[in-house]
């Protein structure tokens, strides 16, 4: 590993839950937003766009949430 320092850490992400959160923050996104245009958007339209408007501020705010030591 020529000039790369690995440090480990005692800390793990919890993944699982994490994704878990994400889905459940995504189904909320679709009925919410399907209510109001009116139409189903569906899951895929749904998922592009929670990820694209509301997942960078939501990990901000709930990251610690998932460090697990």
């Amino acid at each position: 590993m020529s000039g790369i320092m690995v440090m480990r850490s005692k800390c793990f992400f919890d993944l699982e839950r994490q994704v878990q959160d994400v889905i459940h923050e995504i189904e909320v996104y679709k009925w919410l937003e399907s209510e109001k245009r009116g139409y189903d958007i569906g899951l895929s339209q749904a998922t592009r766009e929670w990820i694209a408007k509301h997942y960078d501020d939501w990990f901000k705010y709930n990251c610690q949430k998932y460090i697990r030591k």
